[in-house]
């Protein structure tokens, strides 16, 4: 019975080696980009020479940062780069003086960065594939799943910006113009890339399955 359970252990054990193997060929590229950016993308690291563009924010300086990474990655390295960003700007907002006095127009304008961060992902998910081959059509399918979640995530941010909380409760304040074109901005943006990263992704998807029954 131990010598059974020991063959056991030892073809499990050898399988999920295998599997993190292959997980690992699979992302190396995404993998040691998302090694490379870890520490300039840490918000302690940002803060070095960057001068923080509203009230110690040092948005704007991630933003330079963190392009060039969802310009270069994969479908991995995106939801890196989202979880990075994402972890960034909880660390900013609750650092920095911005908009203090205003906790709604707070949310707004971090709100808007959440969006922006999503833009990104959408307007560069169709550009890196680094994967085998024969896995294209589960990399078609994970895009998919990406772009729905995606969407969800911004039509929910949307949806909050637009609401009676988000910047119609803001219709007094000095920056409410300011605040209102650069969501309409994102907005726009949004609805294009998601458009344009959808009807690729869609279009693939039908050419290789019409290859397959060809």
């Amino acid at each position: 019975m131990i010598r059974y359970l020991k063959y056991v252990f030892l073809t499990f054990g050898l399988l999920a080696l295998g599997l993190m193997t292959f997980f690992y060929q699979q992302n190396k590229k995404d993998i040691a980009l998302a090694l490379e950016y870890r520490g300039k993308l840490d918000r302690a690291e940002v803060q070095k020479n960057c001068a923080s563009d509203q009230q110690g924010s040092l948005y704007s300086c991630f933003k330079n940062k963190v392009t060039p990474f969802f310009e270069q990655a994969g479908l991995t390295g995106l939801s890196l780069g989202l979880r990075f960003a994402f972890n960034f700007l909880e660390e900013d907002k609750a650092k920095t003086q911005v908009y203090a006095d205003n906790q709604a127009a707070k949310d707004v304008f971090y709100a808007l960065h959440y969006l922006e961060m999503n833009n990104l992902v959408l307007k560069n998910v169709t550009h890196q594939f680094h994967g085998f081959q024969f896995t294209y059509g589960g990399y078609l399918s994970r895009m998919k799943d990406l772009l729905d979640k995606a969407k969800k995530f911004s039509d929910n941010l949307i949806l909050g910006i637009e609401s009676d909380d988000g910047l119609a409760k803001l219709r007094d304040h000095h920056d409410y113009e300011a605040l209102k074109k650069r969501f309409l901005d994102l907005k726009k943006n949004y609805n294009q890339y998601y458009r344009q990263a959808k009807s690729w992704n869609d279009n693939r998807i039908q050419e290789l399955l019409a290859k397959e029954e060809a």
